[in-house]
């Protein structure tokens, strides 16, 4: 069978952000690779995350084995012919253009999850790729801090939102989630937490089409489709810090809603003062937060935000 290199190589990219390299589950370093239809389906997982991206074939004929994904990218990288095609085949073990690689048992190859989702809106992808690199940057990189290493989805109020304790980045989630399924959640602040690495998973397979967003019955599995890949994510069962609140670390003097806190800032931002011998900083009172103008000269000038 024949598939073009660049869906080769495009299908590669989209599995090596799953591909688990440093498990010691020799398995996870491998790729299935079957027929599935008139698509060559190449699937991936490193058990919190599972893809199945898929490419149109010419001369489709059965396979279905496990081989090392870094073996199948190198023979990719030589395999191409002048048509700009690479022929795939299967014998003593998977054929990629001149070169053959070792494979598995393909009984060894973790199974696809086998919970039902069910769809419960959509997203363009380009807006929802955006949203998650916009959050990306203060995820978590510590190993140990399990649930500062997620993105916090929350359903009913529409945001993507994730901290490492210093920085917090907050923007709305452009996913439109159904009318049927948002009344049918229970009350207060219900979150989907996607896990670092599978978060990074989605960021490659998305591109310029609108995807479909499913969840289980008990939001323990997400799946997100889009035109020639599913990508099923295991969230974390745990529950995301409230951001919508500050608190002072000398004790509870002071609360304030974090949204406030911003605006005011953004506001406090926007002040003009004709002297230039000023340093303005934001005080946090009983009251709420003050933009507190302190003159090089002495005396100050506080300013409720």
């Amino acid at each position: 069978m024949k598939v073009l290199a660049k869906d080769l190589q495009k299908a590669i990219k989209r599995l090596e952000r799953v591909v688990e390299t440093k498990r010691t589950m020799p398995v996870l370093r491998h790729v299935r690779v079957r027929l599935d239809g008139d698509h060559l389906a190449l699937e991936a997982t490193d058990l919190e995350a599972y893809v199945v991206t898929r490419i149109p074939v010419e001369e489709a004929g059965p396979i279905d084995v496990a081989a090392p994904l870094d073996e199948v990218k190198a023979a990719a990288a030589v395999a191409t012919n002048a048509a700009g095609t690479i022929t795939i085949s299967t014998g003593e073990g998977l054929r990629v253009g001149p070169v053959t690689i070792r494979t598995l048992p393909v009984e060894e190859f973790p199974a696809l999850p086998g919970e039902v989702c069910v769809e419960v809106g959509t997203a363009p992808e380009a807006p929802l790729l955006e949203a998650l690199k916009a959050v990306a940057p203060a995820v978590c990189t510590e190993e140990s801090r399990l649930v500062l290493r997620t993105i916090s989805w929350e359903l009913r109020e529409r945001t993507f939102a994730a901290t490492d304790g210093h920085r917090l980045h907050v923007v709305e989630a452009p996913v439109e989630v159904a009318a049927w399924y948002q009344e049918s959640l229970p009350k207060g602040i219900v979150e989907v937490l996607l896990p670092a690495r599978p978060a990074h998973a989605l960021l490659g397979c998305l591109g310029k089409e609108a995807v479909r967003v499913g969840l289980s019955a008990d939001r323990r599995l997400l799946r997100v489709a889009g035109p020639d890949y599913t990508l099923w994510i295991r969230p974390v069962d745990a529950t995301f810090p409230n951001w919508r609140q500050v608190i002072p670390r000398e004790g509870q003097l002071v609360v304030l809603e974090r949204r406030a806190l911003l605006e005011a800032a953004i506001r406090a931002g926007k002040v003009r003062w004709a002297d230039a011998g000023v340093t303005r900083c934001l005080v946090l009172t009983e009251n709420g937060p003050t933009l507190d103008a302190v003159l090089d000269r002495g005396g100050d000038m506080p300013v409720p935000c």
